[in-house]
């Protein structure tokens, strides 16, 4: 009796070990998990990032272009009332001269 209750004793224990090996083992599954998954969100952050990195840049070099065309329109637009100022200036000069334009 005393040998049976001795190797109950000792299965118990065995058994205990075993649950406490099983929570160790899924504690240590569940943090290999957890930096898996951490890793993985970390990178698809990095790869959003970088992609709307991307995103700014070519938003920034498309409004730095429409700018520079905007100051070049403006500057040929400016050239352009200049030389009708210039031909209407010509124009007034010459019919005070007498010269008769329409031919």
């Amino acid at each position: 009796r005393a040998q049976l209750d001795e190797h109950r004793d000792d299965l118990a224990q065995v058994l205990q070990g075993s649950r406490d090996v099983r929570r160790n083992l899924n504690d240590d599954s569940l943090q290999r998990l957890c930096r898996t998954a951490k890793k993985e969100a970390d990178d698809a952050l990095a790869r959003a990032n970088k992609v709307l990195a991307d995103k700014q840049l070519r938003h920034q070099k498309a409004l730095a272009a429409a700018h520079s065309r905007q100051r070049e329109r403006k500057v040929k637009d400016r050239e352009m009332k200049q030389a009708e100022a210039e031909v209407k200036r010509i124009d007034e000069s010459l019919l005070a001269e007498g010269v008769d334009l329409d031919e």
